[in-house]
């Protein structure tokens, strides 16, 4: 409520600022005011018609998909290193079967954005959607050449299918050994065993990493599944 007063309050002080009226919107989206955020982000565009996240707010709001994706085109244009604009629009694409433009889009959002986790994760899985799955593992690979790959860069090779699995689970087992006490890298290294029906290989990774993280959650779900899988469901249950 605060906040609300307080964007109110800066927008009636600086009404022809856009950055004011944008903050503003924000505020209102996020209270879930629609109405009035759709305001604050036509008043920021009418000060500034290329506002990259005006446009981009404005587009999350709209009940009109294609006007959002021009939008978010428009945002992009005007901002072509806006990370979450190219997911939304990746999104919208898809959503409307286009998914050679969303992949296109992720593409792009990639190699301006190199440095976004959530765009080569978003890549990834969209690649393996579309059939491409070399091209999913080339830039997975590429993603690896950089100094010290953060253990969520490894963890992308469990998006890849089954009729990868090995290179997967290289990709996997090389982020175990330098994040050796990495849950995460464990489940994902879990998750490929188990798209390859390997559910006593998952129990043993998952079981080895309860030594690290025993009070994982996620660990203790996935061993339950893995273990039920092999039709130890008392122990699975328990």
């Amino acid at each position: 409520a605060e906040a609300l007063r307080l964007a109110a309050q800066a927008a009636e002080l600086v009404a022809d600022d856009a950055e004011t009226r944008v903050a503003e919107g924000v505020v209102q989206a996020a209270a879930g005011d629609v109405q009035a955020a759709q305001e604050a982000f036509a008043a920021a565009l009418a000060v500034n018609p290329a506002h990259a996240v005006a446009l981009a707010g404005r587009a999350r709001l709209s009940g009109d998909p294609a006007a959002a994706v021009q939008d978010l085109e428009a945002a992009l244009e005007a901002y072509p290193r806006y990370a979450a604009a190219y997911l939304e629009l990746a999104t919208l694409q898809r959503e409307a079967g286009n998914e050679q433009s969303a992949l296109q889009t992720l593409r792009t959002g990639t190699s301006r954005v190199p440095e976004s986790a959530g765009l080569a994760s978003a890549f990834v899985a969209e690649a393996v959607r579309a059939g491409n799955t070399a091209e999913a593992v080339s830039f997975l690979e590429r993603l690896l050449e950089r100094p010290d790959p953060a253990p969520s860069l490894y963890a992308l090779a469990a998006s890849l299918p089954a009729e990868r699995s090995e290179r997967a689970l290289a990709i996997l087992r090389e982020g175990r050994r330098a994040y050796p006490e990495d849950a995460a890298l464990a489940l994902a290294e879990s998750e490929m065993l188990g798209k390859t029906g390997d559910y006593a290989g998952a129990e043993r990774v998952l079981r080895g990493a309860q030594g690290f993280a025993p009070d994982n959650p996620e660990l203790a779900n996935q061993l339950a599944l893995a273990l039920d899988q092999q039709g130890e469901t008392a122990e699975a249950a328990a």
